[in-house]
């Protein structure tokens, strides 16, 4: 049994799943105890009725393997910083309604290029979602939203490795390679395409840890100078310099 993060995920609503399954393993459910058996190593190899006593952590932990996830903590930050960003989505929306002429038009600075809006035309009075997410992403840095939305749903620990690249945190880069040596490539939230959007081809350069390394320099975001270090220890730990079959 296996689950995907829905396109807008709720974190009470995880956590009320995790205690529904809780109160279903105690009662002997059968689908219940097999999430166990399947997603939590100490129940891996037994019998179902040996996790009728299992706790809620223990449920949370194998909950959160089903969504491909480490741990717990670590699915309950990717649904909240996903939360967050579509909160901000929503408070821009009502912003942009309740503002004046001027107001709108500086609710909309963050813009690099209007072309892109989907819906809007100047002089308009309200903000779609798909506007105001392209005003988020563009704030953020990113040219488009599908862009933004590919670093924000990508694992944790990816994410984190690619903040490292920007600053030039070479020991934390390091420390992410020794643990985890797969998050040297993207990788998304279960159920995520990293393409869906239909407006890039491919996976997009700035949720590749490795392009990152580059685009520091042209952003001059670290200024410790070890780029050629931090390539060098994603390399050896598998980055592909030729993902989507698109050269780095």
């Amino acid at each position: 049994m296996s689950f995907s993060i829905p396109f807008h995920p709720n974190y009470e609503q995880l956590h009320k799943q995790a205690k529904d399954l809780h109160k279903a393993c105690g009662k002997g459910d059968s689908s219940a105890l097999g999430l166990l058996v399947e997603h939590h190593p100490k129940y891996s190899g037994t019998s179902p009725r040996d996790a009728v006593d299992a706790s809620l952590s223990d449920v949370q932990l194998a909950l959160a393997r089903s969504y491909q996830f480490s741990s717990w903590p670590q699915l309950q930050r990717s649904v909240r910083e996903i939360e967050s960003v579509e909160a901000r989505v929503d408070d821009l929306r009502k912003q942009f309604a309740g503002a004046g002429a001027a107001g709108r038009q500086r609710l909309l600075e963050p813009v690099h290029d209007r072309k892109w809006f989907v819906d809007y035309s100047d002089g308009d009075a309200e903000l779609s979602a798909p506007d105001a997410r392209l005003v988020i992403a563009n704030s953020e840095g990113y040219a488009l939203w599908s862009k933004y939305e590919s670093y924000v749903r990508l694992d944790p620990v990816v994410r984190d490795l690619i903040v490292a690249i920007r600053e030039g945190e070479h020991d934390t880069v390091r420390l992410i390679r020794a643990k985890t040596p797969e998050e040297a490539n993207p990788r998304w939230v279960a159920g995520f395409e990293s393409n869906r959007a239909g407006d890039i081809l491919g996976t997009p350069n700035d949720s590749i840890p490795l392009f990152d390394v580059s685009e520091t320099i042209f952003n001059g975001t670290n200024r410790k100078g070890n780029e050629g270090e931090i390539a060098a220890d994603l390399l050896a730990a598998g980055a592909d310099r030729n993902l989507d079959g698109l050269p780095l």
